[in-house]
């Protein structure tokens, strides 16, 4: 409910100018994509791993258990 669509929105836009303004190519970043990657961080911070490659183990006693709504 705090991330609606126009923040996603304004989050893909300045993704966008920030990789052109870095000389990258148009990074063509989705909605989708960017909603993806904003689950994510907010994920690692309240599930906190020993290491950062924990937080991509698919091990029972590392994983995390989502389910799609």
């Amino acid at each position: 409910m705090l991330w609606d669509d126009d923040i996603m929105k304004l989050l893909g836009d300045e993704t966008r100018k920030y990789a052109l303004l870095k000389n990258s190519p148009d990074p063509n970043i989705t909605y989708e994509e960017i909603k993806c990657a904003v689950a994510i961080l907010i994920l690692s911070g309240y599930d906190v791993k020993p290491a950062r490659r924990y937080y991509w183990d698919s091990k029972s006693d590392m994983g995390n258990q989502l389910s799609d709504p």
